[in-house]
């Protein structure tokens, strides 16, 4: 479902969201926001202060290191300006965190008490899905605290999310008003089965590996001379398996079956939709692969609306999450997190994200990376 509102689609652990805007080098401590605070004994620099609560240079660092390695790469490989994009966002997820915690403990007091044995047991199920963070735990190339603080996140994020789903329901209202919206969306494709038959031109030859010095008349001439056959009554699906180059379908005798509207390219989408189920179409010549036989294999099934009760949940998933995401918002506004480091003007937190794109070098992870867990 496209949408042009505000994204909804919080992702639990925010360092998971590409590095694409402006990122700043090393900050001093005199800036506006700052916490006052210079370092712990601990964990060195306090670089945030949400709620009381220190975030240090040493876990700022910790959570980098996991994140680098969940996606592959090191920091040592990173440029400068991601390191510090990184660092940002390690500040905010871990803030952000705190606050997430803060508040569905003084929602629900039994919380704290049923938090402890889950948080154990997911961690031991994110364990058992990375096999290799327990090698890497050992050599010490990541902390064993940032792997649970993630899991942490996670739980209280997801607990938090059922708090604000229980106490602000979507209403019936809002759920009609958002299948409307986005009717046009909610719908099923035209569809069809059908049998083709693919003679490459030169360049669909060239981009598929099999390039063998054919020129565009003498696959006019191949593809003319099978539709010849065809017209004379020939077994279609025994010609497509003899001269279809399609890989994909040839050995089906160049079955398709349940091909969507818009499927295929351009030009064979269009002779292919006008077909009723037993006709085969004139030829056709796309620019991306060559030329093209069809029969159809069944008449269309045409697009059809889909109802709102089968999708009902899809929307209630998402005006669900919009309430969370707002409400994640209102939690940062009643509570400001103080930053020690340099915060973008119009955010009001550090920048996380590069100038150039040409910078961006993750060591494993790039610019148009985003994982949801």
């Amino acid at each position: 479902m496209k949408s042009t509102r505000k994204p909804i689609a919080f992702v639990v652990c925010a360092v998971l969201v590409a590095l694409t805007v402006l990122a700043l080098g090393a900050c001093d401590d005199e800036n506006a926001g700052g916490t006052g605070r210079a370092d712990t004994s601990a964990g060195g620099k306090v670089l945030a202060v949400a709620e009381g609560q220190d975030i240090t240079q040493g876990q700022v660092d910790n959570l980098s290191a996991f994140y680098t390695a969940m996606q592959g790469g090191s920091i040592e490989d990173m440029s400068d300006a991601d390191k510090q994009a990184l660092n940002n966002q390690m500040i905010i997820f871990a803030a952000d965190n705190v606050l997430i915690k803060n508040a569905v403990l003084k929602s629900d007091k039994s919380a704290a008490d049923n938090a402890a044995a889950s948080i154990e047991q997911q961690y031991e199920m994110f364990m058992q899905q990375y096999t290799d963070l327990a090698t890497q735990i050992s050599s010490g190339a990541i902390a064993q605290s940032a792997v649970m603080e993630y899991v942490e996140a996670q739980y209280y994020y997801t607990a938090f999310g059922e708090q604000v789903k229980k106490e602000q329901p979507a209403s019936e209202g809002a759920i009609q008003q958002l299948y409307e919206e986005y009717k046009d969306e909610f719908v099923t494709p035209a569809s069809m089965s059908l049998r083709h038959i693919l003679i490459m031109s030169p360049d669909g030859a060239s981009s598929n590996g099999s390039d063998d010095g054919r020129t565009l008349e003498a696959a006019r001439t191949s593809i003319e001379a099978i539709y010849q056959r065809v017209q004379a009554g020939e077994d279609f699906a025994e010609l497509a398996k003899q001269y279809s180059e399609d890989p994909g379908s040839a050995e089906n005798g160049g079955l398709y079956e349940n091909v969507t509207k818009g499927q295929m390219v351009p030009a064979f989408d269009e002779a292919a939709f006008k077909l009723k189920k037993g006709e085969v179409s004139e030829i056709v010549e796309s620019e991306e692969y060559g030329f093209f036989i069809i029969k159809a294999e069944s008449d269309v099934t045409p697009e059809q609306q889909i109802p709102l009760d089968t999708v009902r949940s899809e929307i209630e998933s998402f005006l669900a999450q919009e309430k969370v995401t707002a409400a994640i918002d209102k939690l940062k506004e009643d509570n400001p997190i103080k930053y020690n480091v340099e915060v973008d003007p119009e955010t009001g937190e550090p920048p996380t994200t590069v100038t150039d794109p040409a910078e961006a070098t993750t060591g494993g992870a790039t610019t148009d990376d985003a994982a949801a867990q």
